[in-house]
């Protein structure tokens, strides 16, 4: 089972290109204005080829001293845009998700000003992106109609992306209402892995529109 866990991002977020990988390492907390800029991040890299690497942080932003600490690396972003402060840069509550997503990549990116550095912004938030397929809930989650209720909610929204970010209606709070038991990092892994990274990026056009600039480098 750990394994399969650790496996998960691999599988989901990890894909090989001419020159590295993209690789989910790092955590760290949401920044609430361009101080962002002066924190300092440990990222390793997880690189079993040669050539180049895309370093990817989970929840924390790098500083341009980390984009400038190996030439050839690509650093790139995994942000909720659920829940992140008023104040962060770019943040604008009266544009609909994407474009306020793509509002705070700019900023992100104006501010850090490296040519290898790509903010991303997930819309709304990790779970939304689970909500690709909700027959993975399944096999991962107990109760009885799970898989039923989640994919009704689904099915309320034109894409995965478009589940609102509600204090009780962003798609982690959907989840805990169907399934007080779900972890995200424990559960999130295991129904992302069965979902596969092609049909997360079928659904999400804004998360497809990261990956497909990572593979392009």
């Amino acid at each position: 089972m750990g394994d399969r866990i650790a496996n998960a991002a691999r599988t989901c977020f990890l894909r090989r290109t001419d020159r590295g990988y993209i690789c989910p390492r790092g955590f760290g907390t949401s920044l609430s204005t361009t101080q962002y800029l002066a924190q300092s991040y440990s990222f390793e890299d997880w690189s079993p080829g040669e050539g180049r690497h895309v370093l990817l942080s989970e929840g924390a932003v790098a500083d341009r001293e980390k984009c400038k600490e190996d030439r050839t690396a690509w650093v790139t972003t995994l942000l909720d845009l659920h829940a992140l402060p008023k104040d962060f840069p770019g943040a604008d509550d009266q544009l609909s998700g994407g474009e306020e997503a793509r509002s705070i990549e700019r900023a992100m990116e104006e501010d850090i000003q490296q040519p290898k550095f790509i903010a991303n912004i997930l819309v709304h938030e990790f779970e939304g992106l689970l909500f690709s397929y909700p027959p993975a809930f399944g096999p991962n989650l107990p109760g009885n109609n799970i898989v039923a209720t989640l994919t009704a909610i689904r099915d309320q929204f034109e894409t995965p992306e478009h589940i609102n970010d509600g204090p009780m209606s962003a798609p982690s709070k959907r989840i805990l209402g169907v399934c007080r038991s779900y972890e995200k990092v424990f559960h999130g892994a295991l129904v992302a892995l069965d979902i596969g990274l092609d049909r997360i990026r079928q659904e999400c056009h804004h998360f497809r529109t990261w990956i497909e600039r990572l593979e392009s480098l």
